[in-house]
């Protein structure tokens, strides 16, 4: 699926409805995957959150309580189906007496869908607030590339000459008052020990 959906990136323009058809597909496959690995003793109902982790990460929200209801939803009819022997999935071992019990395959349903939605409650805060730190730091890198370039205006245009070192005497930088005195170009003075 993965490579199908990388094909259509090449034909496709709105990318927001390549990822909602994305995740969609997935909650599908998932469901596939549930009914061909024992349905209700499946193992794999987790892969339903993965799901919804990926969609809170690239879509908005409410596109995450969208999938996680899709992927609940999917779940909750596949099990509803196989319990009222509508479909049979496919079974590696015989199926225990206790998944044929009403009460049992609603605690699963249920216990399923809430994990679903915690999921989706939980990496949604997570996702928002790592985009909103991500806004900040580029506001703090605009800010702080104006103070570097402001700072070298200011040292480059003074009279004086100057330079600084690092710790071992070495100079990091040097202006244009430095260049002239020293006769020598501040490219030329980068590296040097300050005492030569």
């Amino acid at each position: 699926l993965l490579l199908v959906y990388a094909l259509h990136l090449y034909w496709v323009s709105n990318l927001s409805v390549v990822s909602y058809v994305q995740m969609a597909g997935d909650v599908l496959m998932v469901s596939g995957i549930l009914f061909a690995t024992g349905g209700v003793e499946s193992p794999f109902s987790f892969l339903y959150i993965l799901v919804i982790v990926a969609t809170s990460i690239i879509l908005p929200r409410a596109a995450c309580y969208s999938i996680a209801s899709g992927a609940g939803i999917c779940y909750g009819l596949l099990l509803d189906l196989e319990f009222f022997n509508i479909i049979h999935p496919v079974y590696f071992m015989a199926p225990s007496p206790i998944s044929r019990d009403g009460g049992h395959v609603f605690y699963i349903i249920f216990i399923n869908i809430a994990s679903y939605y915690s999921v989706a409650f939980l990496s949604s805060i997570l996702s928002h607030r790592l985009n909103i730190v991500k806004n900040e730091l580029a506001l703090k890198s605009i800010d702080l590339r104006e103070l570097q370039a402001f700072h070298k205006n200011v040292l480059q245009n003074m009279g004086n000459g100057l330079w600084t070192t690092d710790l071992s005497g070495r100079i990091t930088s040097a202006n244009r008052a430095a260049a002239d005195i020293l006769g020598y170009s501040a490219e030329e003075q980068l590296g040097k020990p300050c005492f030569e």
